[in-house]
């Protein structure tokens, strides 16, 4: 059999349809769910983004994990770093076994330097513009900052690197529903297939999108899906980490910018898979579908995930298998 593996970031159990969330709108995820073993109580070993992927991507257990110095990567925690040389990966595995294998990805944290995480794949391909990925330098004189940030949260300086203004950096020049990341990922992977059902199966596809994580910034018509009231402030597409400052209508704002992405993100993975129906690739794949962990979304005063927010929001998440 041929392997789809579609992992997602910051996505749990909470916000999806075929786990109980009867106001979140995820109808490709469930349908998939619907035809799948779906996994009750699918918990991480460890967090975040990297260790995580290490676990999924080895299969060896990293807890206790160990603090590894990382040149060239802002991010300073237990268990984030490249793969060792001793790793071995499923799709080294499955290379050695005559399978086609294929990795695309906008998890930008997996191209920092030496990372190591297109290790066994014939071919990748990295979207390129997420968070803090540093694609663009010009441009800054035409965004506000306050434009995006709550009123209590200091403003960067315009002409520090990274952070918010990276990513408004990055997307300025997006125009349409098609220039989000979310998009550009599965369409690359819809293209790959195409491109290589014929002559290179059996395959391993494994495809990464870093939607939703932060920055929570759907294209207008998603958001305007759960965004009821008449809310004019700043677009809160990275809010404050309580709702102590908050208003109610701020953070209804800020939970109808996540939900409007994750159902963006569900929605570009339905296309994705219409093409996997159209090629007649339903009766011989098998389909995975896993997230990393999710994010406290207002719940006890609390929005993103953190070491102090080991909760079912941030540790619950959804894990199903089609196996045709």
């Amino acid at each position: 059999m041929n392997l789809i593996h579609i992992g997602v970031d910051t996505w749990s159990t909470h916000f999806l349809g075929c786990y109980g969330n009867q106001t979140i709108r995820t109808p490709n995820v469930d349908a998939l769910a619907a035809k799948s073993v779906v996994f009750e109580d699918a918990y991480p070993e460890v967090l975040p983004t990297i260790p995580a992927r290490r676990c999924i991507y080895t299969g060896r257990r990293i807890f206790p994990s160990e603090m590894v110095p990382q040149p060239d990567d802002q991010v300073k925690i237990r268990g984030w770093h490249q793969l060792y040389a001793e790793d071995v990966t499923i799709s080294e595995t499955l290379m050695a076994a005559g399978y086609t294998t294929a990795f695309i990805s906008d998890v930008y944290h997996q191209f920092k330097p030496n990372k190591n995480f297109h290790r066994g794949f014939d071919c990748w391909r990295y979207i390129r513009g997420q968070e803090g990925d540093r694609l663009e330098t010009g441009g800054r004189g035409k965004i506000n900052l306050a434009d995006y940030m709550h009123q209590s949260q200091p403003l960067p300086n315009p002409k520090a690197k990274g952070g918010v203004m990276q990513y408004l950096l990055n997307r300025q020049h997006w125009k349409t529903a098609e220039d989000y990341l979310a998009a550009q990922v599965f369409r690359e992977a819809e293209q790959w297939l195409t491109s290589n059902v014929t002559e290179n199966s059996p395959f391993y596809l494994h495809i990464e999108s870093f939607s939703p994580h932060e920055y929570w910034d759907p294209p207008e018509e998603f958001y305007r899906q759960y965004m009821k009231s008449n809310y004019k402030g700043p677009k809160l597409i990275m809010p404050p980490p309580t709702t102590a400052k908050m208003s109610a209508v701020e953070v209804e704002s800020a939970r109808a910018r996540y939900q409007g992405l994750a159902t963006f993100v569900d929605d570009r993975i339905g296309r994705f898979l219409r093409t996997v129906e159209r090629l007649g690739l339903m009766n011989n794949t098998l389909i995975v579908f896993v997230a990393d962990h999710g994010t406290m979304m207002g719940e006890q005063g609390q929005l993103h995930k953190g070491e102090q927010r080991l909760r079912t929001q941030v540790t619950h998440v959804p894990l199903m298998i089609h196996n045709p």
